[in-house]
């Protein structure tokens, strides 16, 4: 079943359908205790992202930061462009509208891109962002109450991301999943999109679908590349640059 353009985010529509959409429609986890007055708060479209490559078990992500990084910088982009500040176009990138973004998150990435009117080209910014996503929507992520930063000792600058409830952010990646069969909304096809880009669907939801979820996730691609070549163009970048990661690691 292809992508449910029911749940699409059209250019320029309002931030809280992005949060919806992220969410999973009216779902909220609940916080170890039982507590319903305890749970976290609303997941921006990066924000679940960020759990989905989370391993649950260990706090640790999934995938090589780097690659988790384009990632998320990828989807940084593709928000700021859908809820209309963000002009995509012919590789470059410019800072349309006059609304200021409701998600701090988005703001601060506009305010970058308006300091440096002279760079306008998008694998700069991916590039940019990538340097500071993990951290920066872990920090968002954080402020929700889905994790908690743990400097473990001994381990340098090493960060565990600790779920406060770890059957909730492991139903992140269970979710999408399960969508890709029951019909993906634009948000959960941007998110399949992103994790093929960057090589991290075997490790993220991968063993959590069918066999013929590769198959369900190139549709969900193919769908965005034809209704929306803006979030394709960015994917495309994000491959790309991951794909050179990936080589100089070896």
């Amino acid at each position: 079943m292809g992508p449910d353009r029911r749940g699409g985010r059209p250019p320029g529509a309002t931030a809280e359908a992005v949060v919806a959409a992220a969410d999973g429609g009216a779902h909220r986890p609940q916080q170890p205790g039982g507590s319903a007055g305890l749970r976290p708060g609303s997941l921006t479209l990066a924000g679940d992202l960020f759990l989905i490559m989370l391993d649950d078990a260990t706090g640790r992500l999934r995938v090589h930061e780097k690659a988790a990084g384009y990632a998320l910088a990828g989807v940084l982009l593709i928000e700021a462009w859908a809820t209309g500040h963000l002009a995509i176009g012919a590789g470059q990138v410019r800072v349309v509208g006059h609304r200021p973004p409701e998600d701090p998150l988005v703001h601060r990435i506009l305010g970058w891109i308006m300091t440096e009117p002279e760079q306008t080209h998008l694998d700069a910014w991916v590039r940019f962002l990538a340097t500071v996503a993990v951290g920066t929507v872990a920090d968002q992520v954080t402020a929700a109450g889905w994790i908690v930063q743990e400097r473990r000792r001994f381990s340098g600058r090493r960060v565990l991301f600790a779920p406060t409830d770890r059957n909730a952010v492991f139903w992140r990646a269970g979710r999408l999943a399960r969508q890709l069969r029951c019909g993906p909304t634009w948000a959960d096809a941007v998110c399949c999109a992103l994790l093929d880009a960057v090589g991290a669907v075997a490790q993220t939801i991968g063993g959590l679908g069918d066999a013929d979820t590769p198959a369900l996730i190139e549709a969900a691609v193919g769908w965005l590349r034809q209704s929306y070549p803006e979030v394709a163009a960015v994917c495309g970048q994000v491959q790309a640059l991951s794909a050179r990661a990936a080589i100089s690691l070896r």
